[in-house]
């Protein structure tokens, strides 16, 4: 049953989102139509952007009683969905869904990312006394392999632009790539502890407002990201707590190889070029669902005042004026 959206609904059933993680948590379909949300809670929300009509996404078993905390598109139209423990994948026409893999083990799932040109999966995972960790799920494959990180506590919103990694780390925009070693022994530094692969990645844009003092902190950073063709959309929320924060957008940033090393002069450059030119686009002190379509064609927000945006082709934001037609039951 398709039910007309209500902003004080959608806000009911949204009310169970978390607040301190910046998880994959809404995505578009493959013809950017509908996006699907992940309010909390073992649901997700299918919104039909062109109609403002939504509905409860009819999941089956096993997910009752399984949160979803993050969901990605896969090349084939699934909605991938990740609970704490697994990885799913949701046929949304056929209604069926598939396990995908376990969790690495002794570890749970807290963030995903699809790459679009290989299919490989990206799984942030926190495990034991080691807060923070990535895997890599190869196409085709029912293990996950780890991922070596350096010199970064925690990655945000991560997510693919063709094979260019998106993410915010310490609040602010980096990009970078999972590189694999070669056959080639003299061509890539093998990782400490057997790990394949590892992470290689810049700073790209210092967004953060970074602060210390007595009380409690306003600094804000980068969370949730979207790359939408030449711009790239970002949610920055507060540091360490709730309740104010900006869907901004910039320039896509040029990654390059030839930021590697001491070349300060360019990255000066680069951070120059991408603040003077950051465009405030709405307060968002709340879980944005911020998610650009597959061609870059859309991109879709929630503001303040639980307002809710589209924007095509990278123009001006268009509210969505979902209409009244009653209320909505909790879920």
């Amino acid at each position: 049953m398709i039910r007309r959206l209500t902003t004080a609904a959608l806000a009911l059933t949204l009310a169970g989102v978390p607040q301190q993680c910046f998880p994959a948590s809404a995505v578009f379909s493959m013809d950017a139509a509908r996006v699907y949300l992940a309010p909390g809670g073992p649901q997700l929300i299918h919104i039909d952007v062109n109609k403002a009509e939504w509905q409860k996404a009819p999941l089956p078993e096993p997910f009752p009683g399984q949160d979803i905390v993050a969901v990605a598109l896969s090349n084939s139209g699934y909605v991938l969905c990740a609970t704490a423990g697994a990885l799913w994948a949701w046929d949304h026409e056929k209604g069926k869904c598939v396990k995908v893999c376990d969790a690495p083990k002794d570890a749970t799932i807290d963030d995903i990312a699809y790459r679009v040109s290989d299919g490989a999966v990206l799984l942030s995972v926190a495990r034991g006394d080691r807060a923070f960790g990535l895997e890599i799920l190869p196409k085709g494959v029912a293990k996950t392999d780890a991922i070596f990180c350096r010199r970064v506590n925690y990655l945000q919103g991560i997510v693919f632009d063709a094979d260019t990694m998106c993410f915010g780390a310490n609040g602010d925009l980096w990009e970078g790539a999972i590189e694999r070693e070669t056959d080639d022994a003299g061509s890539k530094k093998a990782p400490p502890q057997a790990m394949k692969s590892w992470l290689a990645a810049y700073r790209v844009a210092p967004l953060a407002t970074l602060e210390t003092g007595l009380g409690t902190p306003s600094q804000i950073g980068a969370g949730q990201v979207a790359p939408a063709g030449s711009r790239m959309y970002v949610h920055i929320k507060r540091m360490g707590g709730s309740g104010w924060g900006h869907v901004v957008r910039l320039p896509k940033p040029a990654y390059s190889d030839s930021l590697a090393g001491d070349d300060f002069e360019g990255r000066l450059a680069l951070y120059r070029k991408a603040l003077a030119n950051v465009e405030i686009l709405a307060p968002s002190g709340t879980q944005s669902f911020l998610c650009a379509s597959r061609g870059g064609e859309r991109v879709f927000y929630r503001a303040d005042e639980n307002k809710y945006f589209i924007i095509e082709n990278n123009g001006p934001p268009s509210q969505i004026n979902f209409k009244d037609a009653g209320p909505l039951t909790e879920p």
